[in-house]
């Protein structure tokens, strides 16, 4: 799941999707930004992008109250790859 709106993340989020497995896009709307695919990285692993943008205002609340209520439980902290330096993210 990409939430960082930084294009330059989608082809190791690709990289780590699980065989058959679908990575979802919500961080990157703005238009015209671009990134380096490998598209072999995807039919050949049979996975799908799934991109996301329309969806109702209380879906965030939901997601957010989730999150309050699983943190404690789920590994939020282990799912991300690396850790980016705030500064890294300007666009």
């Amino acid at each position: 799941m990409e939430l960082a709106g930084q294009p330059g993340v989608v082809p190791e989020g690709v990289k780590l999707t699980a065989l058959m497995g679908s990575y979802v896009l919500i961080g990157n709307i703005n238009a015209g930004q671009t990134y380096a695919a490998d598209p072999s990285r995807l039919v050949m692993g049979n996975k799908s992008l799934i991109g996301v943008s329309l969806y109702e205002p209380y879906v965030l609340g939901h997601a957010l109250a989730f999150i309050q209520r699983c943190a404690n439980k789920l590994a939020f902290g282990e799912l991300h790859s690396r850790k980016f330096a705030r500064s890294s993210t300007v666009l």
